[in-house]
């Protein structure tokens, strides 16, 4: 399976692209990976690497979108960007998935004016790995959808439950959705109206979930708008620094290690935008090289289950939700 690469996408782009792409392509064999960006940089950054019998090349796009910039005035201006060029070679057919650590607005665009949605799906989602307090969950939206009506959240509980179904390796995940009480009647008319929805689905609906059962496991895939969703991405992520600050030399045991490195991203390897036809995976411009490597093996899994063909096989069948 071929998978493209941004190499200029994050803060300190080609190094921490290319690093994580050699450690995959040295024990992931059935993973080729091209190299999308400037060809120099990248030639440059390889030659601190054996490469010998490595399955990769190289994409030259001479161009970058910058974090800063405008994801509508970049996609137009910069049609050469190493972003834009991923998307490209995945709707042209020589690649199954796309990876970036760039503007993530600009990706989002770039998939969506490129790649299309997957048919029946009205709105795609970002979905992201939370910590809980005896593993994970998967919840989305987180940050794509704003506002959402039922239909928008029952659609991201069928692709979350089939996102962790298929790449998680975990059947019949339990559905969750979030909420200010646990009682069918809390939340606002769209939240209300999605949890009978929901409730009448062949998904595993556990109910409302709220803000402290998503710590506490109480289901596997947890679903909300993204407004919500962002917010909350944004408290989990300050909670290592939070508890490093205040508590200091208290963490410094082996069980603390282990807690703090539960919300370590790095170890996630990407956000996934769902419902795009194709595999598209955001990683944060901060990422490290394992953090690459993750999620290139993420995405490489994604592309082996063609979770884009279930996803469209499952929704084909609950056309009434979605007119």
């Amino acid at each position: 399976m071929r998978i493209a690469l941004d190499a200029m996408g994050s803060d300190r782009a080609p190094g921490p692209e290319i690093e994580g792409a050699v450690s995959v392509l040295s024990s992931n064999p059935e993973i080729q990976i091209v190299l999308v960006g400037k060809q120099d940089a990248i030639e440059a950054e390889l030659k601190k690497y054996n490469t010998a019998g490595l399955n990769f090349s190289i994409h030259h796009a001479p161009d970058v979108i910058e974090m800063a910039e405008s994801p509508s005035k970049a996609l137009k201006s910069k049609p050469n960007s190493s972003l834009v060029q991923c998307i490209g070679l995945q709707k042209a057919g020589k690649v199954g998935g796309s990876i970036s650590a760039g503007n993530t607005g600009a990706l989002m665009g770039a998939s969506l004016f490129v790649l299309g949605r997957i048919e029946k799906v009205s709105r795609p989602a970002i979905g992201i790995v939370l910590p809980t307090i005896n593993g994970f969950c998967f919840m989305l939206d987180m940050g794509a959808n704003s506002d959402c009506r039922p239909a928008h959240l029952f659609q991201f509980a069928r692709m979350g439950e089939i996102f962790v179904e298929h790449v998680w390796d975990l059947k019949s995940p339990r559905v969750g959705l979030l909420s200010v009480g646990s009682e069918s009647s809390k939340g606002n008319e769209a939240v209300v109206a999605a949890h009978a929805m929901l409730k009448e689905s062949n998904m595993n609906f556990v109910g409302n979930v709220e803000g402290n059962g998503i710590l506490f496991n109480k289901a596997d895939v947890v679903v909300c708008d993204g407004f919500v969703g962002n917010v909350l991405l944004k408290f989990y992520e300050s909670v290592p620094a939070m508890l490093t600050e205040t508590l200091g030399d208290l963490l410094s045991g082996e069980r603390a290690h282990q807690f703090l490195e539960k919300f370590n991203k790095e170890t996630y390897g990407a956000a996934d935008l769902l419902g795009v036809n194709g595999v598209v995976l955001k990683c944060h411009g901060s990422s490290t090289a394992p953090a690459i490597k993750n999620a290139l093996i993420k995405a490489g899994k994604m592309v082996k289950c063609k979770i884009n063909d279930i996803i469209s096989n499952v929704l084909a069948k609950e056309p009434a939700l979605f007119e």
